[in-house]
């Protein structure tokens, strides 16, 4: 019987060092010096690479490695320093190889000889694997640790086998030179990049050109382009012989690598190459699939979907899946507009089985279509084109094919102006992603589906995922990048892109590049995004309101000044969740959630913040209230509350103190909008039932603050600093693949320990499981806390069914 295998995806990666009670994952540490090292021979004084790729070919892994000082220059003389220092000690790096299913540590030799400026060891091929065959293989990660006193240097890399990896077996084409490549660069409109299912450093790069130039350019890296070794082949007369050189006007559409082919659309078909795993010396060869009555318009507008997962423990039961969607309506000549098949991708059936409405057929357009591994189901992305709108069908699978009933009723997106582009399932995992004009994104296979992102006139078209990090970049047709997270209701705008022609690519240990046709093409890297402080405030006023001690409601008040003035919308988005409200004389806290509303009528929404450190005010002005009705000027029937602010003692009212906002501990607050005279202002009250009538209020008994525009934004909303350390107990790697058999259990236990808080909170639960195949496993949880308020959460994992098949846990 074959073993059930349990994917463990566990939340957010960041440094993970090992401590005595587990493993915790988002604890970040500086350190000022790293690991440099590497497998090829280099000359001592040449500069070394500060990226870790290691490469295992058919002899032993030989490793040199160095220590260096990230605030010096890293020269000979300062390597050898740092080498004797840490040798003379009794101290030598060991070096960490694992991946899903394997791990092993290796120590280097602690040996000091004439010259000698790196430690060195020799693994021999067998410690680490015995296979030699030619097939898809998990990349592994490593990972150089050494400690000194209570500190730990701690470097990350990835080693790849290239000697069993399928693609770098073969020729793609006819070789050509770096001058060929930097001719094809003024007509390239486009990049497509696509990643090996095991080992995303090896990677296929793709020219899309305009119509002065035919023909398919492929690029192929084991280095996630880090260094100039993209090695480039023409492939067009091997898809040419196919068309018996019938091939004018030939030009990619997309390019996709499965764990077994390369699947390359183009504008004359869709072509898929023979059995990577089985490589003959020669050029690669393709066939071409026929689909009855398309033409050549027809696969310009096409494009292929692939649910990515890695195969390189193959269980009898998995299998890799592709469609292809046309997008246009079916005609009397063609059997459907989309159809998938599964490896060797020989026999093509209809993606979506319809059904019939009072006797006629609905029109209906399928978008993207997607196998779902785990529940063996098919997802359909299809749009009603006479009622304009989007849907995701589920269907189950027997014998490759689709069943006409649904295993969910039919989830229909609610705005009518949602404008789908695609989807994916993030790899590795259960959670299924609709993209367009905005974001949906589900946990149970399609069957419900929860809104993450909204754009105004911006699409989404490009999209990358990681497997290790379990990050996800979008990409807009107006250049803008949006990170986030594999099942997290939240995301972070990154930047715009300045290149019009990129596409982003994550590499096996998780860095987000940007590959662009002038440094990717010559065969250099793309430049590294890091998330940065970018503000995502916006030049609105807001007014502060006081719930408790610990929580504060900012009001979003109509702009009354510069090119904001004419802005009727609220600017308070879903994006915003989560982040940070930052103000800068002191004072920060978490937006926790976003409302609009009509009332009070000056403000357009409001957001509720958890203070994490308090904010503060203006120097106290003495003030007298006074309220009266007026007459709201955009709209005669609406009446509201004016603040009349009378000054006493020395202080004067002036144009500074607009937008300011006063702020009455148990009653409205008051933002300023309009200077009378020296001694009195009119000001718009954020909660009008809670204006206090002819009441005076002595100095201290309330407080001013200036979150407005006039003097100068001295807000900003920001990516919020990490407010938790999460431990797992049972020092479980990242990502790992368990194989259970029938009535075997796995138990595991997280821990959440708040950092970074200003006020504790009582008893919230800060973690949830959610499991991608609830049939096919028995999970039992229980969550509890502790005097440190730490939540811990404990669940197990049991085999009580006789069914083969795989899920995912995701925490």
């Amino acid at each position: 019987m074959d073993s059930l295998v349990l994917y463990i995806a566990f939340g957010a990666i960041l440094k993970m060092p090992n401590l005595s009670s587990g493993i915790t994952y988002n604890v970040q540490v500086k350190e000022n010096s790293s690991f440099s090292c590497y497998t090829e021979p280099l000359d001592d004084t040449g500069t070394k690479p500060k990226v870790i790729k290691l490469y295992l070919g058919s002899q032993n892994l030989k490793i040199s490695c160095h220590l260096y000082n990230v605030n010096q220059e890293d020269t000979l003389e300062n390597r050898k320093k740092l080498l004797l220092l840490y040798t003379s000690l009794g101290l030598a790096p060991s070096i960490q190889i694992f991946n899903s299913t394997y791990s092993g540590i290796f120590y280097f030799r602690m040996k000091l000889g004439k010259n000698q400026s790196t430690w060195t060891i020799d693994i021999p091929r067998r410690n680490i694997t015995y296979n030699t065959d030619i097939a898809p293989i998990e990349e592994w990660f490593v990972r150089f640790t050494m400690h000194h006193g209570l500190n730990m240097f701690a470097t990350e890399g990835t080693l790849l086998d290239v000697l069993r990896e399928p693609l770098l077996q073969w020729r793609l084409g006819k070789p050509m030179q770096s001058a060929q490549i930097n001719a094809l660069i003024p007509y390239v409109i486009n990049i497509t990049v696509s990643k090996c299912p095991c080992a995303n450093d090896v990677a296929v790069i793709a020219l899309i050109c305009n119509e002065t130039v035919h023909g398919i350019y492929l690029g192929v890296t084991d280095s996630g382009f880090i260094s100039r070794d993209t090695v480039w082949f023409n492939t067009t007369k091997s898809l040419c012989s196919v068309l018996d050189y019938d091939c004018a006007g030939l030009s990619l559409v997309n390019i996709i690598l499965t764990n077994h082919r390369l699947i390359i659309l183009t504008t004359l078909g869709l072509f898929i190459s023979q059995d990577l795993r089985y490589p003959t010396g020669r050029i690669l060869k393709f066939n071409k699939p026929s689909f009855c009555g398309f033409e050549r318009d027809d696969y310009f507008r096409a494009n292929v979907w692939y649910n990515v997962q890695c195969l390189a423990n193959k269980e009898s039961y998995e299998e890799d899946y592709i469609s292809i969607s046309f997008n246009k309506d079916k005609t009397l000549s063609q059997e459907s507009t989309c159809f998938y098949s599964n490896d060797p991708y020989k026999n093509w059936h209809s993606c979506l089985p319809y059904k019939f409405h009072g006797g006629k057929t609905i029109s209906s357009r399928v978008v993207a279509f997607l196998v779902d591994y785990q529940q063996n189901t098919g997802v359909g992305l299809i749009t009603l084109q006479v009622q304009n709108k989007a849907m995701v069908s589920v269907y189950k699978i027997t014998n490759h094919k689709l069943k006409k009933q649904t295993k969910f009723p039919v989830f229909w997106f609610p705005d009518p102006n949602f404008v789908p582009f695609g989807m994916f399932f993030h790899p590795g995992s259960h959670f299924l992603y609709v993209y367009g004009n905005q974001v949906w994104f589900s946990d149970d296979g399609g069957n419900t589906f929860m809104l993450l992102i909204t754009l105004e006139n911006e699409i989404i078209i490009k999209t990358n995922m990681c497997v290790y990090s379990q990050s996800i970049a979008f990409v807009t047709d107006k250049e803008s990048i949006f990170f986030a997270k594999a099942g997290l209701e939240r995301y972070a705008r990154l930047t715009t892109s300045a290149f019009h022609v990129f596409n982003l690519y994550y590499d096996h240990l998780g860095s987000l590049n940007s590959a662009e046709p002038k440094q990717t093409l010559g065969g250099g890297r793309g430049g590294i995004l890091y998330g940065k402080e970018d503000d995502i405030g916006f030049d609105s006023p807001l007014s502060p309101q006081y719930i408790t001690e610990e929580q504060v409601v900012f009001f979003e008040h109509i702009p009354l000044n510069g090119k904001s003035r004419s802005i009727q919308k609220s600017r308070f988005h879903e994006l915003h969740k989560g982040k940070l409200l930052k103000y800068r004389p002191k004072g920060s806290g978490t937006i926790v959630n976003v409302f609009r509303h009509e009332y009070p009528p000056q403000f357009l929404a409001s957001v509720i913040v958890d203070i994490q450190r308090p904010f503060s005010s203006s120097r106290d002005i003495l003030c007298l209230l006074n309220t009266g009705d007026c007459e709201c000027w955009w709209d005669s029937d609406v009446k509201y509350s004016y603040l009349m602010l009378i000054l006493h003692k020395l202080d004067e009212f002036n144009s500074s103190y607009i937008e300011k906002t006063v702020v009455i501990p148990g009653f409205s607050s008051f933002l300023i909008v309009k200077i009378l005279n020296t001694l009195s202002a009119l000001a718009d009250a954020t909660m009008p039932e809670r204006v206090p009538f002819n009441k005076t209020f002595p100095s201290g008994t309330w407080f001013v603050y200036d979150f407005g525009t006039t003097n100068g934004r001295k807000w900003k909303i920001i990516v919020n600093t990490c407010k938790y350390w999460v431990q797992e107990l049972g020092n479980q790697p990242l990502n790992a693949i368990k194989y259970l058999d029938l009535t075997q259990t796995y138990n595991f236990k997280f821990r959440v320990t708040p950092v970074n808080t200003a006020y504790p909170v009582f008893h919230m639960p800060l973690m949830k499981l959610v499991v991608g195949n609830p049939s096919l496993f028995k999970v039992k949880t229980k969550d509890y806390w502790d005097d440190t308020d730490s939540y811990t959460m404990e669940f197990s994992v049991t085999n009580n069914f006789y069914k083969k098949g795989s899920l995912s846990l995701t925490l």
